[in-house]
């Protein structure tokens, strides 16, 4: 999704995004706003891959997409080019619902030595 601006909470209800198994919202800067909305889209729920690249998505963000019920199903989640810190990071370690990652994305975020640490020492992901 490309320029839907303001518009993104309101497209994120569309009960059509249910036959999709991959999105991308890449470069809307869209922050905090975007992470919440696709955590409480329920039509995302089918969705295998997740890409959030260049968004300002920060810790806040990380805590909504890691405590979504409705992402339980990713195997992707690609989060570049954000603003992700070690308390995100941290976050998506614990999350509940993210056990079916085989992949994670982080690349240019703020994620640092802790951050990395609790990713990798945690035993929700795989």
């Amino acid at each position: 999704l490309l320029d839907v601006g303001g518009s993104l909470p309101a497209v994120l209800r569309c009960p059509y995004l249910s036959r999709l198994s991959a999105l991308t919202v890449y470069a809307q800067h869209a922050g905090e706003p975007l992470a919440r909305a696709v955590a409480r889209s329920p039509h995302l729920s089918g969705l295998k891959a997740l890409h959030l690249g260049r968004n300002r998505l920060g810790d806040d963000a990380a805590e909504h997409l890691a405590t979504s019920p409705h992402l339980a199903a990713l195997e992707e989640l690609d989060l570049s080019e954000n603003e992700v810190g070690e308390t995100g990071a941290r976050s998506l370690a614990a999350s509940p619902h993210l056990g079916r990652l085989t992949r994670l994305e982080l690349r240019e975020n703020r994620v640092g030595p802790a951050g990395a640490e609790a990713l990798a020492g945690s035993e929700r992901l795989g």
